[in-house]
């Protein structure tokens, strides 16, 4: 399964075989993020000061 985490510092982290592993994804912010919303079209992640990261 897949997943996503977020956190400080513009910290993005995904796994995709269920949590055993992760991996640091790029991100241009060093703002706290706080929320990560995916789809099968988009993928949405809100932060402080109204950071908003999406990818499609």
């Amino acid at each position: 399964q897949n997943g996503w985490a977020v956190g400080e510092d513009g910290l993005i982290l995904s796994t995709n075989d269920g949590g055993q592993n992760w991996q640091v994804e790029p991100v241009k912010t060093i703002e706290h993020l706080l929320n990560v919303h995916v789809s099968k079209w988009i993928s949405c992640i809100v932060g402080a000061h109204g950071t908003i990261c999406i990818r499609s």
